[in-house]
């Protein structure tokens, strides 16, 4: 008795029957067992037949953790993307890690944005916040009037308001529910008499609209189309014009949208109203000014620019505005120091032929304090320790006169960073500063070297926008004009936070 059983049951899970054709189909994942008769093709995924259907034989094949995004995952292990590129609607910073299966992001680290149902503003995921519309507008075929309004919760509609179709029996002579006839018949001319000029029209079996078969249509005009195809757009007297079918049956152009203030471009193939001004930030990222949040917003111009959002200053908690990732930032409980690098990418080194003062020249865009900085030298040869004067220099143009806001000696030695730390220097936005070195002859420095214009080092506070190199028999004294900057850029580090 046991033997039958297990014979019904191997029986029974190596074939499944195929209702309607009666055919077999084995379960094997090795073997296509289509039994539609139709080729199939690889899709990438495994393979598909004519109907675009996924074959039986298909499997995914991917190894989640094997470091490549493949098959059904959406990333690999130990990958970090940023929360606005998941969902610019839903979140505005933060980080997410990819999911142990690899099926997606982790999004509780996220920040989202924020939403408060109830301000009148839709905001995130909020379907609506306190405001009606229209229920036909809702479902055209299940309302024919009425007003609906925002829930409590902001994620849908109250429809106690709106009135639906009454039931319609299409047939019985009596124009009812959603109906538009019921076995009436119609002058042509009353549907469209832009279209007809004669004959009568039947209502169609569904009750839904007209028979206008035995409608008779007017003679097309003859004339001459000035645009094609019918849809398209051009700029014109900076307005969009669209291509459309006049009253006289031909194309023409006729004015779409008046650009006003802004920009009419044509490319790809379309034309359009564009802001007549430049994007100066992602939307949604933020960053520090003057000790402030700034998130990147659309501006009245349709472009985007930085936009006010906390003031870190009020905070008893959380004083200093610091970044938070590439791409937000948040006020700390304590400041957030950076340490960047200027020519940091295959330097050359060099050994200067005489007393000199050497030092690169930074841009400040944005309030910042210094908290250290160190010069990349190396003593001339066969010395054994020199002192060094390293100075901080201000100014309010890149080429004008300078006031020295620092000093300090330090001994350089073998090859090496020389500088101070523990400082607490203010870099002010709209400013210019030299962080440089007075040195002997024979003194080993590293540098980089632009062809025509200096190589740019990106820092918090701005940027690095070349080097001062004044041959001189002492150190320079303050006030002291370096000249303009020149192609070179030397090798540091700064440490800073923005304030």
């Amino acid at each position: 008795m046991k033997r039958g059983v297990v014979l019904a049951a191997m029986f029974f899970t190596v074939i499944i029957f195929s209702c309607g054709n009666s055919s077999v189909k084995t379960i094997s994942k090795t073997n296509d067992s289509d039994v539609t008769g139709v080729d199939d093709t690889d899709n990438g995924k495994g393979t598909t037949d004519q109907n675009g259907e996924i074959s039986d034989d298909w499997e995914d094949t991917s190894v989640c953790g094997d470091g490549v995004v493949e098959g059904n995952e959406v990333c690999e292990r130990g990958e970090v993307t940023d929360c606005v590129d998941i969902d610019p609607v839903l979140f505005e910073g933060g980080k997410a890690k990819c999911l142990n299966d690899c099926s997606g992001w982790d999004t509780i680290t996220c920040d989202k944005v924020p939403m408060e149902c109830g301000n009148d503003i839709v905001e995130g995921t909020e379907v609506c916040d306190s405001n009606s519309i229209d229920c036909t507008i809702l479902d055209p075929v299940k309302y024919e009037s009425g007003i609906a309004h925002c829930n409590s919760t902001c994620d849908g509609w109250e429809t106690d308001f709106c009135y639906e179709f009454e039931d319609s029996e299409c047939g019985n002579g009596i124009v009812e529910g959603n109906e538009v006839c019921d076995g009436n018949i119609i002058d042509c001319v009353d549907i469209n008499s832009s279209l007809y000029d004669g004959g009568k029209a039947k209502c169609l079996s569904d009750c839904s609209g007209w028979d206008t078969a035995t409608c008779d249509e007017k003679e097309v005009p003859v004339c001459t189309n000035k645009c094609s195809p019918e849809g398209s757009r051009r700029c014109h007297l900076n307005n969009v014009e669209e291509c459309v079918t006049g009253t006289d049956g031909c194309l023409d152009w006729d004015i779409h949208t008046y650009c006003n203030s802004y920009i009419c471009e044509t490319g790809g193939g379309t034309s359009e109203c564009v802001p007549n001004c430049t994007n100066i930030c992602t939307l949604n990222h933020k960053t520090c000014d003057n000790n402030n949040v700034m998130k990147c917003v659309t501006g009245t111009n349709g472009c985007t620019e930085w936009g006010f959002e906390e003031n870190c200053t009020i905070s008893f908690l959380y004083p200093f505005c610091g970044l938070d990732g590439a791409t937000s930032a948040k006020c700390y409980s304590e400041p957030q120091v950076v340490k960047e690098y200027t020519a940091n990418d295959s330097p050359t080194f060099g050994t200067s032929q005489g007393a000199a003062f050497r030092g690169n020249v930074f841009e400040v865009t944005k309030n910042a304090v210094v908290t250290g900085f160190k010069i990349h030298l190396q003593q001339p040869s066969g010395a054994s320790g020199i002192n060094v004067p390293i100075m901080v220099y201000e100014s309010d143009t890149p080429g004008g006169t300078y006031t020295r806001i620092h000093r300090s000696d330090h001994t350089v030695g073998a090859n090496g960073y020389y500088g101070p730390t523990d400082l607490s220097i203010n870099f002010n936005a709209g400013k210019y500063y030299v962080v440089g070195f007075y040195h002997p002859f024979g003194m080993g420095y590293y540098y980089t070297l632009g062809s025509t214009k200096p190589i740019e080092y990106p820092v918090i506070f701005g940027k690095s926008i070349g080097n001062m190199n004044s041959a001189m028999s002492s150190e320079p004294g303050t006030p002291y004009n370096f000249g303009n900057p020149y192609l070179a850029t030397y090798r540091m580090w700064v440490e800073s936070y923005l304030h």
